[in-house]
């Protein structure tokens, strides 16, 4: 539409297009300087970096906890910004709120570091992995308690998506919901203990409703790191989208009662759920329940879930197969090591070792 005409000789508008003229006027109490932009450039305008942020969120923990609203735009760090103790920080919306990582900064995107009752939500997090080597993730929750993180966003970073780590104590009661984790060059969520020398765990974390895609290792990893490190407690991942991932849909590497319930894991490298490692003991599994999952289309020779060292576990109610004209998932659920558990009432079909579709179970 043409920004020389006067009103009057100026059509109805009931929508606009991308190229789409706008007016800028320079000085309005005057003689106008008029400039003309898109609609398309109006709404990709804004560039600001992280200290706005960083110091919203400074005030808001000065006084006592608060929200730290952003609008929509692309905000582009200058440095790790760090969350607060009873601070909510809140986007537009995921795509309308964007912080990306500056260049050459290769640290976590947003990080939370022993701190309490905070959430995040509703925004993207760009890990911008071509021009940060060495990076870290996207949102990294260091001995923190109390926390959500909600309908966010997190891609393109050089480690993880999401991470929650024990380092110098506890890391309890934290969920992440509606979150997608895509593109990055780790796992798409991650969670683990600290050293089992200094006592701190990993408890009562885990992933609802989210969604964990083409990302180079895990779509999941519920992690102990070493052997010298504790299990993870009591950790969950719950109704979530876990596809298309290079390695483990969900490796469960050391880990006591972590619930596994009700995803639908897809196109996954190697095992879509895997139960313990039998390189070391530290990393066996306890008590876990794994129940109506829908685990299909291991990549070649893998199974749908594996039990490779896993005690007084609950494998029940599942859908293991593979749908392809060439299959490649070996087996609905395959296992060699393990005492106590229970595998039942699960339903495995077109798997492509097994001509009868039944679960090699060795226990």
């Amino acid at each position: 539409m043409s920004l020389d005409k006067k009103i009057t000789e100026l059509d109805a508008v009931t929508s606009m297009n991308d190229d789409d003229l706008f007016a800028i006027v320079s000085n309005p109490t005057t003689t106008p300087v008029t400039n003309k932009i898109t609609k398309k450039d109006a709404f990709n305008i804004t560039t600001l970096t992280s200290v706005a942020i960083q110091a919203a969120i400074d005030a808001a923990e000065t006084a006592g906890g608060g929200i730290v609203q952003l609008g929509v735009g692309t905000f582009i760090t200058t440095a790790v910004i760090n969350l607060a103790s009873n601070v909510i920080l809140q986007g537009s919306g995921i795509g309308a709120t964007i912080i990306k990582q500056g260049a050459s900064l290769n640290n976590d995107v947003i990080l939370a570091d022993t701190i309490t009752n905070f959430m995040v939500r509703g925004l993207s997090i760009d890990g911008n992995k071509a021009n940060n080597a060495t990076g870290d993730s996207g949102i990294a929750i260091y001995d923190s308690n109390n926390w959500t993180i909600e309908n966010v966003e997190s891609y393109g970073n050089k480690l993880k998506g999401f991470v929650c780590v024990v380092v110098a104590a506890n890391c309890e009661d934290g969920t992440f919901i509606n979150c997608e984790a895509h593109d990055n060059d780790q796992d798409g969520f991650t969670w683990a203990s600290g050293l089992t020398a200094d006592g701190f765990v990993c408890r009562r974390v885990g992933c609802i409703n989210c969604n964990s895609h083409d990302n180079t290792l895990y779509g999941v990893g519920i992690v102990t790191p070493a052997a010298t490190y504790s299990r993870a407690e009591d950790t969950f991942v719950v109704n979530c989208r876990i596809v298309d991932n290079g390695t483990y849909g969900i490796e469960i590497f050391g880990a006591k009662a972590p619930i596994i319930q009700g995803n639908i894991i897809s196109d996954n490298g190697m095992h879509g759920v895997d139960l313990g490692s039998a390189t070391n003991a530290a990393y066996k599994v306890i008590n876990a329940i794994v129940s109506g999952n829908i685990c299909r289309n291991s990549r070649s020779g893998y199974s749908g879930i594996r039990v490779q060292s896993s005690d007084y576990h609950l494998i029940y109610g599942n859908v293991c197969y593979d749908d392809q004209g060439s299959p490649t998932q070996a087996y609905g659920i395959s296992g060699s090591d393990g005492t106590g558990g229970k595998i039942y009432g699960n339903t495995y079909w077109g798997n492509a070792t097994s001509s009868t579709d039944t679960v090699t179970i060795l226990l």
